[in-house]
């Protein structure tokens, strides 16, 4: 699917068919027919009518997802763990720090134990750019990973709460 990293030289340039290639092996391999539970969990739910019994339903399954660039962690964000390289081309594009797909060298998605990282590799150009700018991204809503830089940090220990109206 992804070029392994022992046979990768560095700085290796992805010509714009070889990238469409490797995109295109990646969504035939990973396509709903091909491979349907890929991001689906089966899990026990209980409908509100009936509390007594509970029934097995699918659910969309994410997990926390890096995305490192050229060695250095950029963003955290919850993420199906499906079509990683579409979603660190279109992520790199939509906060423009790429300007075309062809400024990506080589992308290699490593799950890890508290998530998956996605390594891209930039341009030196582009990487330099985006090291010049570096994005803080807080996440307003949610789940509370958006904004965080390294997985690490996802299972960091939470303070106790002090209010007399805490749950405890």
């Amino acid at each position: 699917m992804y070029n392994n990293p022992s046979t990768v030289k560095p700085r290796r340039y992805l010509n714009h068919s070889r990238q469409e290639e490797m995109m295109n092996k990646h969504l035939i391999a990973n396509a709903p027919e091909n491979n349907t539970d890929a991001c689906m969990v089966k899990r026990p739910v209980w409908q509100r009518d009936n509390l007594q019994q509970a029934q097995e339903d699918w659910l969309a399954e994410e997990v926390p997802v890096a995305l490192v660039y050229n060695g250095i962690s950029h963003v955290v964000m919850m993420a199906t763990p499906k079509d990683l390289a579409a979603f660190a081309i279109g992520f790199s594009l939509s906060e423009g720090i790429i300007d075309a797909a062809d400024e990506i060298y080589d992308i290699q998605p490593q799950p890890v134990c508290n998530g998956i990282e996605v390594h891209i590799e930039l341009s030196s150009r582009r990487f330099m750019q985006l090291k010049e700018r570096r994005r803080s991204m807080t996440g307003r809503t949610g789940c509370g990973v958006c904004g965080v830089e390294q997985l690490q940090e996802v299972t960091r220990p939470l303070a106790r709460c002090r209010s007399a109206n805490a749950l405890i």
